[in-house]
């Protein structure tokens, strides 16, 4: 018998050191063909959230903008670029463990308690106690392997609505539960979703400013930019470049003063070039800065269709503000456009008269010919002044000479006015308020699903000789025991604040690791 109880321990014992060994995945996941499970997973996450989200968001541009405000799907556009994310944790663990406990008595002849008197009351009678002695023993071994496979996915729900239009009529098909359990089966994600926006769709939650406790109070609309102060314009009269004929030739004196003339011409022409092309660029700044608040425009106009049906009476009344100043901004930077247009503009009129080419101006609001039209002064001015200098027409040369210094006043006034707009047109830019977006009815939302299957056994045998008690005494003398979870979190946020969505998984974490 004893030799029997022996082999017995230890068979418990090499059947519980397989615990030792990490478990086979199919353990983890409940099923022979992981792989297939876990995309079955995936799949029935997205069909539960496509068939949730379906009937209360719409992406379209053009169809939202006809929907109603009091459409539910109006009442959730704040919810179309949200993203979810979602991380599944599949787990198994596998404990085993061994509790011999025995004991082992020697018998002695019972003895007389005479200190304790009569056994009967009247009467003599002493009465025996039996003796003997007991030794008891017990020993534990125990293992435990876990083996836990986590999946992390993110997704939008954009990404969810263009999925299930290209599934089509496919989509029912997809995804048919056919009575399946645990995370393949019915998770309730759509009546989870129905119940948590309810309190938006209901009024009783309101996308606004909800600033966290000692935040800083928003600024208050920037004052009002002055106007830069005009500056003259001038004007060059048009001369005639034909060299005179029949001169005398020119004296050394004369051929001096020439070549300074030609100098100088050739100076005054590369600062009218300079002088157009600042003025081009400035015009350049201008136009960029009115696009920049054009796009302020088109992204408050965005953010206010998403959030008005829901937003606070307080919020509306700030997109409207805000609108407003945007509208008068574009409006002072496109009157600072067109005059910037029509300076550089005449510029070039001014320029080409010089010239004599006759071209008329034409208001180019994506792109400008100033270099192009400057270097044909350079060429056309180098030319006359060689043919004067050929001629020996110094006459020609001096009012080439006149009209060039005219011509380069006049490119610098128009390049400082150019200059003075574009500033302006920054500042305005500067001013004008920024397009941001209220804080959504939700800051997250956040939703667990947790499925757990224990499956065990143990062997507790105990027996009871002359002088042996065992191997049993203490409760069961062999256990093993395999527990397998399927945990899915799931988290729905802004895309701008991943962090939240992390926050709400690990809060979920916690939780579940208090029960």
């Amino acid at each position: 018998m004893r030799c029997s109880c022996i082999a017995l321990v230890i068979s418990f014992a090499l059947f519980a050191s397989g615990c030792t060994v990490v478990p086979a995945l199919d353990q983890a996941t409940g099923s022979s063909d992981s792989d297939i499970f876990v995309g079955d997973v995936v799949n029935r996450i997205k069909c539960e959230l496509v068939y949730a989200f379906g009937d209360k968001l719409v992406f379209d541009r053009k169809r939202q903008l006809e929907l109603p405000p009091d459409d539910v799907r109006r009442k959730l556009l704040w919810l179309s670029d949200w993203t979810i994310k979602a991380d599944l944790t599949l787990e198994a663990n596998e404990q085993g463990g061994i509790a011999p406990s025995g004991s082992y008595t020697v018998t002695q002849r019972s003895a007389v308690n005479a200190a304790a008197g009569p056994t009967s009351v009247p009467g003599t009678t002493l009465g025996t106690v039996a003796q003997f002695f007991t030794l008891s023993a017990n020993a534990n071994a125990g293992a435990q392997a876990v083996r836990a496979e986590v999946i992390s996915i993110s997704f939008s729900l954009k990404e969810l609505s263009e999925w299930s239009r290209s599934l089509g009529n496919s989509l029912p098909d997809r995804c048919a539960i056919e009575q399946q359990m645990g995370l393949v089966g019915h998770l309730g994600l759509r009546e989870w979703i129905d119940a948590t926006l309810y309190p938006v769709i209901n009024g009783d939650l309101h996308a606004g400013q909800h600033p966290a406790p000692g935040a800083v109070a928003k600024p208050s609309l920037p004052a009002t930019i002055a106007k830069p102060s005009p500056l003259p314009t001038g004007s060059n009269d048009a001369v005639s470049l034909s060299p005179q004929t029949n001169l005398p030739p020119l004296s050394p004196d004369q051929l001096i003063v020439t070549n300074k003339m030609l100098a100088s011409i050739q100076s005054d022409v590369n600062d009218t070039s300079d002088a157009e092309k600042l003025a081009a660029s400035s015009l350049a700044a201008t136009m960029s800065s009115l696009a920049a608040v054009e796009k302020a425009l088109a992204q408050l106009n965005e953010t206010k269709n998403r959030f008005q049906s829901v937003a606070t009476k307080e919020t509306n009344q700030q997109f409207s503000a805000t609108r407003d100043a945007l509208l008068n901004s574009i409006s002072s930077l496109r009157d600072v456009r067109d005059k910037a247009l029509k300076d550089l503009c005449g510029a070039k009129a001014t320029f080409e008269e010089f010239t004599k080419n006759g071209k008329k101006c034409v208001l180019h609001q994506d792109e400008e010919e100033g270099a192009e039209t400057a270097l044909t002064i350079i060429n056309a001015t180098q030319a006359a002044a060689d043919s004067a200098k050929q001629k020996n027409d110094l006459t020609a040369l001096t009012k080439l000479f006149d009209q060039a210094e005219g011509v380069k006043r006049s490119a610098i006034q128009f390049s400082k006015r150019a200059e003075g707009e574009a500033d302006y047109a920054q500042k305005l830019a500067a001013a004008a308020p920024t397009a941001s977006s209220p804080n959504p009815p939700f800051d997250s939302i956040g939703h667990t699903v947790e499925f757990v299957v224990a499956y065990g056994g143990g062997i507790s045998p105990s027996w009871t000789l002359l002088q042996w008690k065992g191997p049993g005494l203490g409760g069961t003398l062999a256990s093993v025991t395999v527990n397998r979870t399927h945990l899915l979190q799931l988290a729905l946020g802004e895309p701008s604040q991943p962090s939240e969505q992390s926050r709400i998984i690990n809060n979920q974490a916690i939780l579940l690791g208090r029960q």
